[in-house]
């Protein structure tokens, strides 16, 4: 699916899915007739945003783990502000200046990725590791994933880098 077709069939299910205000049925608002709907028109494509080599990584174990990893996530990534501010990060901080900080396609810079790299070397081995796993897909993606799972539905993962440089 192009990025045209992608925006194209967004659009086409926006019209489709029953307003949210009235009912939350969850997700994108859709409940079970906007997702048959959404399966039928997507195919089940899952757009990864960070690279090819993250295609098929990030998911949750499953849907019932998804909001507990989520909260997991959220504590670990809550450290990082004060990792920011400890004396050995604030010791190389400097040294740092010289990356681009512009970001590229996928929103990260040579320096927001080095950050988050020393950030990572700073967790505990556990901490690490689950957060390196956790990388691919965006919150959401990683219950609708799931949710998609444990229906049984196929679905395609998709690097979303390959539209952005078309």
């Amino acid at each position: 699916m192009t990025p045209s077709q992608w925006l194209k069939a967004l659009r086409a299910v926006a019209g489709v899915f029953p307003s949210t205000e009235k009912r939350n049925h969850g997700g994108a608002g859709g409940g079970p007739n906007g997702w048959k709907t959404l399966r039928k028109l997507f195919m089940m494509n899952v757009p990864n945003w960070k690279s090819t080599i993250l295609v098929g990584k990030g998911k949750v174990k499953n849907f019932l783990t998804a909001g507990k990893e989520h909260l997991r996530r959220e504590a670990i990534s809550a450290q990082k502000k004060d990792f920011m501010q400890s004396q050995g990060f604030l010791a190389v901080e400097e040294d740092l200046e010289h990356l681009q900080k512009d970001p590229r396609g996928d929103s990260t810079s040579q320096y927001s990725r080095e950050v988050q790299r020393l950030f990572l070397a700073s967790l505990s081995e556990e901490d690490r590791s689950f957060m390196e796993a956790s990388e691919g897909l965006g919150n959401s993606q990683k219950a609708e994933v799931a949710w998609l799972e444990k229906k049984g539905y196929a679905y395609t993962e998709v690097d979303v880098s390959s539209w952005l440089y078309d």
